[in-house]
């Protein structure tokens, strides 16, 4: 499934999230990174990520991606432990590592 999402850091939770831009409704979920991705702490204080390619993504920046949604209604949902302070979102939504892009600026 094709996403386009902006990533937001969420302080007081401190969680990463993706918020939908592209199709409505607008959904926050928690991403589910494929492996090789690191957390990343911007010289400005941003928070994000780098992909398995190198390529960075910080809070702001929109992005796109194929993956899957993980919702509160799958059995897998319950197989899913997201980092402490970000279980309170719609769900997970779990990159595919070939195609995730960040958008030009």
């Amino acid at each position: 499934m094709p996403l386009v999402a902006r990533l937001k850091w969420i302080e007081n939770e401190s969680c990463l999230v993706l918020v939908t831009t592209k199709y409505p409704p607008v959904r926050t979920a928690v991403p589910l990174w494929p492996k090789g991705t690191t957390p990343l702490r911007a010289p400005d204080g941003r928070r994000g990520i780098i992909t398995p390619e190198g390529e960075q993504i910080l809070d702001g920046d929109t992005f796109s991606g194929g993956g899957s949604w993980v919702t509160k209604t799958q059995p897998s949902y319950s197989l899913v432990r997201p980092p402490a302070g970000c279980g309170k979102h719609e769900g997970f939504f779990t990159i595919d590592r070939s195609d995730i892009e960040r958008a030009e600026h």
